[in-house]
């Protein structure tokens, strides 16, 4: 089936499916909301009635953390389709049993589970071969800044596509005061990060394609510290009072992203603070919910 990403999704029918006897799925996950892949796994096994076997796999930015907020359904789609807060703490196979158990999904599961491994693990403790989950995530600091910096594909600023460190840098050829920019931003002290400039000419295709323009470079400096939710939310807030002109939302995108509306209105009203307070309260209830 087609999918479109910020659209409505393609529910697999009976008859794509009726010469399947078990689904298997074994795809490395990025542990963030707005990763497709498992949606169209939790999709499928809703829609097909048939055994789903999950091949389970890490959580590479850790299976014991959660943040951000749980996502409104009014906003659902494949890049959040069902209400988990956006950095999920899960891996596939936990996912997909939180989903049935919940009842949010009529589903057969199965899951295979890995050996030695623990929660508090980073992809990189695993010894598993890196391979891309995506194009576009080439390291786990960009995997682990994705919940957050990924907000910026919903805007006229890039989130680094077309540059050697997507997700990592962000840009715009209008941010001729990135330098300001990453002073005001390290002057937040947000814990495991500092922010450096960077110029880049982007490839043709992306935001700014062909262009050299002007950037702010994410650093990690203490992955365990990083809270990649409230950071994305913080430097959306400082880049727009610095350019409430230049710096618009793509809509429906940015709110489909987010999995409410209520980001964009914090932003530009500069009620971060208290929709960071929110969302935090949110990561706790889904914490609970998924202890089973």
């Amino acid at each position: 089936p087609v999918y479109s990403l910020y659209g409505d999704v393609q529910v697999p029918t009976p008859e794509m499916l009726k010469d399947i006897d078990v689904l298997v799925y074994d795809i490395q996950d990025v542990g963030a909301r707005v990763y497709t892949y498992e949606w169209t796994l939790a999709i499928t096994a809703n829609a097909a009635k048939k055994p789903i076997i999950v091949l389970d796999r890490p959580d590479p930015i850790r299976g014991d953390r959660y943040e951000g907020n749980i996502l409104d359904a009014a906003f659902s789609s494949l890049v959040g389709k069902y209400p988990v807060a956006l950095r999920y703490g899960l891996t596939p196979g936990e996912l997909l049993r939180f989903l049935a158990g919940s009842k949010l999904i009529d589903a057969e599961v199965h899951v295979v589970p890995m050996k030695n491994y623990r929660r508090s693990m980073w992809f990189d403790e695993t010894k598993i071969p890196w391979i891309n989950p995506s194009p576009n995530l080439r390291d786990l600091d960009a995997e682990l800044l994705y919940p957050g910096t990924v907000f910026f594909e919903g805007t006229t600023a890039t989130e680094g596509r077309g540059t050697d460190a997507p997700f990592t840098l962000i840009g715009a050829a209008w941010m001729t005061d990135n330098s300001a920019i990453a002073a005001e931003l390290n002057a937040l002290k947000l814990p495991g990060v500092r922010f450096d400039t960077a110029t880049r000419t982007i490839e043709t295709g992306y935001k700014f394609g062909g262009q050299t323009i002007p950037m702010i470079k994410v650093r990690v400096t203490d992955r365990n510290a990083v809270r990649p939710v409230a950071l994305g939310i913080r430097m959306l807030r400082t880049i727009y009072a610095r350019h409430p002109k230049d710096f618009q939302w793509r809509t429906p995108q940015i709110d489909r992203l987010a999995g409410t509306d209520k980001l964009r209105t914090a932003v530009e009203q500069n009620g971060v603070d208290a929709l960071i307070a929110q969302w935090d309260a949110d990561a706790v209830r889904f914490s609970e919910q998924v202890k089973r």
